[in-house]
C-alpha cells in the first residue's frame, strides 16, 4: 500500500511539473511572438534590405536615433524603468515611446540579434560636471557590433549615430559632431570616447563659443592628433569586457531611488533629426543646428512652467509620446 501511495504520489508531482514546464514554455512562446521585428521596424521607418551587413548596420542604427528619441517622462509618474526586454519592447514599440540609454540601446541589441548580427555590450561612466569628472561604472550602456570580423560601436541611445569601427584615435565624422576612442593608459582593456570640441553660434550667427579648426579629416592640426589633446573633451570612458544585463540594475535602480541621482528630480529628452539636436534638461529645452560637425547654432531656446505644456512640446517638438499622468512640474521630487 505504501509503494502504491508513492508510486501515485510520484506521478502527481511529475505531472505538476510537466504542466509548470509547459505553462513556463507557452508563456515564454507567447512573450517572444508579441515582441516582432517587423513592428519594430515600423515603429523606426525603416523598410530596407534584413542582411546583417555594415551598410544596414548604418541604416538601422540612423533610422532607430531619429525615429526614438532618450526621455526618463516615465521617472515622474510613469511605470518604473526595467530591464526586461518585453517590457522595453511594449514601452517603445507598442506604446511609441521613448526611454532612457539602457532601454533604448538593449532594445536595439535585441533587434540586430533577431536580424543576424553578432551583438555585445560593455559598460561606461560618463563625463559630466555633475560628476565632477566621470560617474560610477554602468551609468550607460554600449553596444558592440561584429560585422565581417570587423568590431563597431553603435550608440542610437545616446549621442553617436554610428556604427563607428572601433580602432584606437580613429577619427569618427558625423553631421552634428566628430569622435574619436582612444586607449587609457591607466586601465587595460578601457577606452575613453571623445567628441571634438565645437564653435558655437546664437541665431544671428554671432560667436558665443569659439572652438579649435574644423577640419575634413576630423584633425585640425598636429595638436589635435595628440592623443591627450585639449582640442577634445571627453564623453565617457568603457570597459570592453562583455557584460550581462542584470550587471546595470542596481545603477537602474540608483537612477530611480537615490537622490544624488541626476535623474531624479531633472526630466530628460533628446532628439536628433538630420541637421537638428534638441535637448530638453531641467525646465528648458533649446534647438540647435549642426551647420558642420563642428559648429552648431543656437536657434531657440524655451523655458517651460507645466506639465501640459511639457506633455505638448514633447509631441509636436520631440516626437515622443507620453503615455501617462506626468507629475514633473506640479509634483517635483524634494
Amino acid at each position: 500500500m505504501e509503494n502504491s501511495q508513492t508510486h501515485d504520489l510520484e506521478e502527481v508531482v511529475s505531472q505538476k511539473i510537466n504542466m509548470q514546464s509547459c505553462f513556463n514554455f507557452c508563456r515564454l512562446c507567447y512573450k517572444l511572438a508579441t515582441m516582432n521585428v517587423d513592428a519594430y521596424l515600423d515603429r523606426i521607418c525603416y523598410y530596407g534590405s534584413r542582411e546583417p551587413n555594415l551598410e544596414n548596420l548604418r541604416a538601422l542604427s540612423y533610422a532607430q536615433k531619429i525615429n526614438i528619441q532618450y526621455t526618463s517622462s516615465n521617472f515622474f509618474g510613469g511605470a518604473r524603468s526595467t530591464l526586461d526586454v518585453k517590457k522595453m519592447y511594449d514601452k517603445i514599440v507598442t506604446e511609441k515611446g521613448g526611454g532612457i540609454c539602457y532601454e533604448l540601446n538593449y532594445l536595439f541589441l535585441w533587434l540586430l540579434q533577431q536580424l543576424g548580427y553578432d551583438i555585445e555590450f560593455c559598460p561606461a561612466e560618463f563625463f559630466h560636471e555633475f560628476f565632477e569628472g566621470f560617474s560610477p561604472s554602468h551609468h550607460h550602456m554600449i553596444p558592440l557590433v561584429t560585422v565581417e570580423n570587423i568590431k563597431y560601436l553603435v550608440d542610437p541611445g545616446w549621442f553617436t549615430f554610428g556604427p563607428m569601427k572601433f580602432e584606437h584615435m580613429l577619427p569618427h565624422i558625423e553631421t552634428h559632431a566628430i569622435y574619436r576612442m582612444r586607449k587609457m593608459s591607466s586601465r587595460d582593456g578601457w577606452y575613453y570616447m571623445e567628441r571634438h570640441k565645437k564653435t558655437v553660434l546664437d541665431a544671428q550667427g554671432n560667436i558665443l563659443k569659439k572652438g579649435p579648426a574644423t577640419s575634413s579629416t576630423g584633425y585640425c592640426d598636429d595638436e589635435c592628433a595628440k592623443e591627450e589633446s585639449d582640442h577634445w573633451t571627453f564623453m565617457f570612458r568603457f570597459d570592453t569586457t562583455p557584460a550581462k544585463v542584470e550587471d546595470f540594475q542596481y545603477r537602474l535602480d540608483y537612477l530611480h531611488d537615490d537622490e544624488q541621482s541626476i535623474l531624479y528630480d531633472n526630466f530628460a529628452m533628446i532628439r536628433f533629426t538630420p541637421n537638428k539636436f534638441l535637448m530638453f534638461f531641467g525646465d528648458s529645452y533649446a534647438i540647435k543646428e549642426s551647420v558642420d560637425p563642428n559648429t552648431d547654432k543656437i536657434l531657440e531656446e524655451v523655458k517651460l512652467k507645466t506639465d501640459d505644456d511639457l506633455v505638448r512640446v514633447a509631441k509636436e517638438i520631440f516626437n515622443c509620446e507620453i503615455n501617462h499622468k506626468l507629475s514633473y512640474f506640479s509634483c517635483k521630487k524634494q
